[in-house]
């Protein structure tokens, strides 16, 4: 058995096993890995990979790259990724900036 493995190298051995056209147990054998390790890390990088884009995205808070547009009834702020916020009058100019800053 090889010694302990970090991420990258058990991406590389499943990524080796797929092209090897082997079978998961056939190509742990070849490779002297434990075929429960490799099963593990396998399940455990796909549901990573299936979580990207899922969740909360950094967005810069920098007020010169936001667009504030004021009409009567809201503000609106489009972010450069496409998202926007839209608050009630209520709001001041001042509090949502601090609030952003």
């Amino acid at each position: 058995m090889q010694s302990k493995l970090g991420k990258k190298e058990w991406e590389e051995h499943i990524r080796k096993q797929k092209e090897s056209l082997l079978s998961q147990k056939e190509y742990c054998l070849k490779e002297t890995l434990a075929f429960p390790t490799f099963s593990r890390w396998k399940s455990k990088l796909e549901r990573e990979n299936a979580n990207k884009g899922k969740g909360f995205i950094e967005l810069s808070t920098e007020l010169e790259q936001l667009n504030f547009e004021k009409v009567p009834w809201h503000y609106s702020i489009s972010f450069p990724n496409g998202c926007s916020i839209s608050l009630n009058q209520q709001y001041s100019e001042e509090v949502l900036k601090s609030l952003l800053a």
